[in-house]
């Protein structure tokens, strides 16, 4: 890998890791707000409902990044799930932490549609095996990672883990954005040919003659020994019918 590569990689690995600082601090929460009058019951729902909410962000967003590129995407989600996680730390009625959980999950499911996005980018189709292989760790180092640290959050009580994880999640997550800037040029042979001007066998075409290629007309393919004539051709050149009807003549006899 170049080493631009390499700390796209980085940065994608901190990343997606860094999201579980607004979704693992919910499972942390869980047995304080049970000791705060929180029913088990409530809290089974609460986290069914932003469960279910994720699922359907799977769909919604993960289109989203076809349209805002993943870049976009990734700030998008780090964006709404950082302001519903605040929400969610200062509410007090039931139904509105069941809204902010839900919708910051929603929010949350964007971060892996917009990293496969931006891999798709960044590297050729035949590391993808090993680029998504390592990024698959992120979502286990990055759980762990964020349990520990809401451990050591949670002695504030569980409104804390709802405000210092994501001031936390905002200023890593937004390093990550800004440094995604940017995305491999044409001459680094990736991406689709018809953007990059790449062609199949690898040349590369020159500005106006890959125009002129693309802007060919294609005619259909007829079983006829006779072409079809661009709407360009002569009027001189022989006509369809002409060279059928000495076709079906054949040979005169001497």
């Amino acid at each position: 890998m170049r080493p631009a590569q390499v700390a796209v990689l980085l940065l994608l690995l901190v990343g997606y890791g860094s999201f579980y600082l607004c979704r693992a601090n919910l499972d942390a929460a869980g047995p304080l707000l049970v000791l705060g009058g929180m029913s088990k019951t409530s809290f089974g729902l609460l986290t069914t409902v932003a469960t279910l909410t994720y699922g359907v962000g799977k769909m919604v967003l993960g289109a989203g990044g076809d349209v805002l590129g993943g870049r976009r995407l990734m700030g998008l989600a780090i964006v709404g799930s950082v302001v519903f996680t605040l929400a969610f730390g200062v509410s007090h009625a039931f139904v509105a932490l069941v809204a902010f959980a839900a919708l910051n999950r929603f929010f949350q499911s964007g971060g892996w549609s917009a990293l496969v996005h931006v891999v798709s980018r960044w590297f050729e189709p035949r590391r993808h095996g090993l680029v998504m292989g390592i990024l698959a760790t992120s979502y286990e180092l990055g759980n762990v990672c964020a349990l520990n640290f809401c451990g050591f959050v949670s002695r504030w009580g569980w409104r804390a883990l709802f405000l210092v994880n994501p001031i936390l999640f905002a200023i890593i997550g937004g390093t990550v954005v800004l440094s995604l800037r940017g995305e491999p040029s044409a001459h680094d042979g990736r991406g689709d040919h018809r953007k990059t001007g790449r062609r199949e066998d690898g040349k590369v075409w020159g500005g106006r003659h890959w125009e002129q290629a693309t802007q060919q007309p294609t005619l259909p393919v007829f079983p006829s020994s006779c072409p079809l004539p661009l709407p360009s051709a002569s009027r001189s050149a022989p006509s369809c019918r002409a060279s059928s009807r000495a076709a079906r003549s054949g040979p005169r006899s001497r």
